[in-house]
């Protein structure tokens, strides 16, 4: 049963990463390809973050980051840690009913509800878009 289930996130991940690569990241601004882009964002997030795949999380966030007196680096360390103790918990994702909010180039994205057998918490992503390519700016976990 554990082969299938990564067997499928793998075709699934397999899926996104076509469907994006096909899309490319410059597109011009229209806001339904804006949405688009931030909608691949939102789906590779919950596809690394129920992988527990911290480096392909962090492939997502802006180089730049900075938010909440926390820099790339530190966001990085806080998403690992949160993985980690919540690794034995099969937590879930749904992006599906989260909000995006679009002006200019900011965007935001709540709630992002995690659920597992520990019970549920909800998220929200700041994305901003640098260089014609949407990337995560602010994470409240």
């Amino acid at each position: 049963m554990a082969y299938k289930k990564r067997f499928l996130l793998g075709l699934y991940m397999l899926v996104v990463c076509a469907i994006l690569g096909l899309s490319g990241c410059a597109t011009p601004g229209k806001t339904s390809d804006d949405s688009h882009q931030i909608a691949g964002v939102l789906a590779q997030w919950k596809t690394a973050y129920e992988a527990g795949d911290v480096q392909a999380i962090m492939r997502l966030y802006a180089d730049n980051y900075a938010h909440k007196g926390k820099d790339k680096v530190g966001i990085e360390k806080e998403i690992a840690e949160y993985l980690k103790e919540n690794a034995a918990f099969d937590v879930r994702v749904n992006i599906v009913d989260a909000t995006v909010t679009l002006k200019g180039d900011r965007a935001t994205a709540l709630p992002i509800a995690l659920s597992g057998i520990a019970g549920s918490d909800t998220a929200k992503l700041e994305l901003t878009k640098e260089n014609g390519c949407w990337r995560v700016s602010g994470t409240d976990l």
